[in-house]
């Protein structure tokens, strides 16, 4: 007997009317598509954070990735925990480090202007 089949005989027993069965049967295979659902979000989140954080480093500055992190030191010293980090504190860092790194680049190009 499968899983599935054993709790439906389980809520069959247990209510008190075949159309009762069939209701809590209705509400537990919504709750296991909500979690399946959920799941998949999660394996999706894991995997979108991971490759956001390969496409952001750059070579020669600082990633902590041993043991499943995913820490960023950028060279402008913003630091980003892809893994633990909101989307959107991320996004800020990301585009604090744009904003100096722009800055930087117009400093460089006014002094080699001068």
């Amino acid at each position: 007997m499968s899983a599935s089949e054993r709790i439906q005989e389980i809520l069959i027993q247990k209510s008190k009317s075949v159309k009762e069965a069939g209701e809590l049967l209705k509400e537990y295979s919504t709750m296991v598509i909500a979690l399946s659902l959920a799941a998949e979000t999660v394996k999706d989140n894991k995997a979108l954070r991971r490759m956001l954080a390969f496409r952001v480093v750059k070579p020669k500055e600082q990633f902590y990735g041993d043991d499943g992190e995913l820490q960023y030191t950028s060279a402008c010293g913003v630091i980003i925990d892809f893994k633990r980090d909101e989307v959107s504190k991320i996004q800020a860092s990301l585009e604090e480090i744009s904003s100096k790194l722009l800055k930087e680049a117009f400093n460089a190009k006014e002094q080699s202007d001068a």
